[in-house]
């Protein structure tokens, strides 16, 4: 073929033609990106040009996954046999089809590039509910069209050009079998292709991205609205109802006399001391294990502060490390899969950092997994070392991460180059499925007949215990507060611990060299209570957002915790789980003398100590609505 020969194909193709329409779509959410950025500059004032090539590259990702669901009507219409697709009318209805889905891309984006002023975050799906009930939203848009004239100029030019530059192809007809082939690849190709810009990649451990993702490109929360686009707003968050307030309280100080997040230091605090910190959260670790899979951490509880009952403050990955570094537990949905997930807050990590310390997390997967590396940016850790930073795939497992065993060992050696104090936090892996373990350890912890996931357990045990004992030649590790957890529970087996209760159960750890923490205290101890507990011990003296509370604070006699189990909230005080609906409470248990819950004691409790349970309860959810809506989980 010459190059004449070869410019009419491509004008004839029908996917040539289609991925030449997707890539100016493309270029409009560009545009779109650039203007929002000068519309709004005023509130970037020390952005620099690499600042803003950062951002830009990290928006791509998100452009082509609100790309493919806008698009994907038309996608599928042009991917078509040509049987179909070369004819006329076909044509002309995918090409409207294509012109709806540009002109709602620009349309959203030149919106937001106004309304952004207003709410400092780019629209979410909450929009449509925001103003279901507002008659002159119609006027308000059409005076804002001239009000903002430039923007209304910008967008209607960028929809003409999108128009005049779109592509109808002419045809080739093929009856060969090498056509029907080639077409049957190119069709592979653009499915995989869509699938994986939807979901902003196509490894093994990557999660959809949603709004939270952006955080890995920012530098500060207000970024975020430069990295994302109105479009991928919308779509991630249809179906996720924004919070309102729930009313259990009118007056704000009658609201803030029951409970408040804000935690302000006593004036009687003693200095503050510059202990370094190091948060484990173990894989799957349930309450289950512990003094039947796990012999090192049984020894290590022997020289810790441990709890009779310690929880979790949800079921899944993604809740433990807003509800373990940042206090913020799971109430009605995850927090970094709401419309809040872009909202300021504050955690171990941004309170430490402005005393100085060094800040970073570690997670042996692929960086990008889970989307852990962007709830540790938006947590203020200054560093993150994933797979990238270990440096070799020779210990990957294959599916998820580095096994334990190696990437605990780099994780120590690595703390020893941080310039100290310094706040860490390691998220394990190899406890995960499909529970595999090295070669080299297959005949050391066989699989034992119960579960598989039991063996996962006793390595990662003992790549704890090699941890420590590399830990402790390290020249930091004497002034270091270790604190160890697990994220979830799973596989839970025993009776006493497969039921509503034990699905929270794992192990809370607070382990320091000198020995000053130890013992076991009676009551519970949740998620969200380690990190107001690490700042109660270093005697932390600014204010700060936490839904948890500090479990040495010896003035606080009643320590509780707030689950959301599928809408049913139980709540954890002393030995006893109380079971609410929004009215009433409906089930009482004691789990020293009921661990299987078989015994509901609610017709013989004490009716005025539930009522001032579910007074304190409804409080800390109404705090925690009303905070998310307002953006309001920090201390300036």
């Amino acid at each position: 073929m010459n190059i004449t020969e070869i410019k009419q194909y491509l004008k004839k193709d029908v996917f040539c033609a289609m991925l030449y329409n997707l890539f100016i779509a493309l270029c409009a959410f560009f545009l779109c990106r650039i203007l929002f950025l000068l519309t709004n500059i005023s509130c970037y004032p020390d952005l620099t040009f690499s600042r803003t090539v950062t951002l830009f590259a990290g928006g791509l990702r998100f452009d082509l996954s609100a790309l493919a669901y806008m698009t994907g009507l038309y996608i599928v219409l042009m991917a078509l046999p040509e049987t179909f697709t070369q004819n006329r009318i076909y044509q002309k209805i995918a090409r409207y089809i294509w012109i709806a889905a540009v002109v709602l891309i620009i349309f959203a984006n030149c919106a937001d590039s106004i309304y952004f002023k207003f709410t400092g975050t780019r629209t979410t799906a909450g929009v449509f509910t925001e103003f279901a009930d507002d008659s002159n939203i119609a006027l308000v848009i059409v005076e804002s069209l001239f009000q903002y004239w430039y923007v209304t100029i910008a967008g209607i030019a960028m929809i003409y050009g999108a128009i005049k530059l779109y592509h109808t192809p002419t045809g080739i007809w093929h009856r060969s079998i090498k056509f029907y082939i080639t077409y049957l690849l190119q069709f592979m190709l653009i499915a995989c292709l869509a699938v994986g810009a939807m979901r902003g990649g196509l490894g093994k451990t990557t999660r959809p991205i949603n709004l939270n993702n952006a955080q890995a490109y920012v530098q500060k929360p207000l970024e975020s609205a430069i990295v994302l686009n109105t479009p991928f707003s919308v779509l991630r968050t249809l179906g996720h109802k924004p919070y309102s307030n729930p009313h259990y309280y009118d007056s704000k100080e009658e609201l803030e006399t029951i409970f408040t997040p804000v935690v302000k230091p006593s004036e009687q605090s003693a200095a503050f001391r510059p202990m370094n910190v190091v948060v484990l959260i173990l894989e799957s670790f349930s309450g289950e294990f512990l003094g039947r899979y796990t012999p090192f951490l049984d020894s290590l509880s022997e020289h810790s502060l441990t709890f009779e009952y310690s929880i979790a403050n949800g079921r899944k990955s993604i809740d433990a490390m807003p509800s373990v570094l940042a206090s913020i537990p799971r109430i009605h949905d995850p927090y970094i899969l709401t419309v809040y997930a872009n909202n300021r807050i504050n955690s171990l990590a941004s309170c430490l950092n402005k005393k100085g310390y060094t800040t970073a997390f570690y997670h042996g997967a692929p960086n990008g997994s889970m989307g852990f590396d962007a709830f540790a940016a938006s947590a203020g850790f200054s560093k993150y070392y994933g797979m990238d930073q270990y440096g070799s795939k020779d210990a990957f497992d294959g599916t998820w991460a580095i096994w334990d065993e190696p990437f605990l060992q780099f994780y120590a050696n690595s703390m020893s180059t941080l310039q100290q104090p310094f706040m860490t936090s390691c998220f394990t892996a190899s406890s995960h499925h499909p529970f595999r373990i090295p070669d080299e350890y297959k005949d050391i912890y066989p699989e034992s007949g119960i579960h598989p996931l039991h063996k996962c357990i006793r390595y990662t045990d003992n790549a704890l215990r090699l941890f420590f004992e590399t830990a402790s030649r390290q020249e930091w590790f004497d002034n270091t507060l270790f604190v160890i957890t697990a994220d979830h529970t799973n596989a839970l087996t025993d009776p006493n611990f497969n039921n509503d209760a034990g699905l929270y159960r794992i192990p809370i750890i607070f382990y320091t060299p000198d020995g000053e923490l130890q013992g076991k205290m009676k009551g519970v101890a949740a998620q969200i209570d380690i990190m107001p507990t690490v700042l109660g011990y270093l005697n932390y003296d600014l204010p700060y957002v936490a839904f948890g509370q500090n479990l040495l604070d010896s003035t606080n006699q009643a320590r509780a915790t707030l689950i959301d189990n599928n809408n049913t909230y139980q709540w954890f005080q002393d030995s006893i789980m109380y079971c609410f609906n929004d009215k009433e409470c409906k089930a009482v248990y004691n789990l020293t003398d009921d661990a299987t819950l078989s015994t509901n004691l609610v017709e013989q409790s004490d009716t005025t100590k539930i009522a001032a349970i579910r007074k304190r309860m409804t409080a800390i959810i109404q705090q925690y609505y009303n905070r998310m809506s307002q953006n309001d989980l920090t201390v300036e």
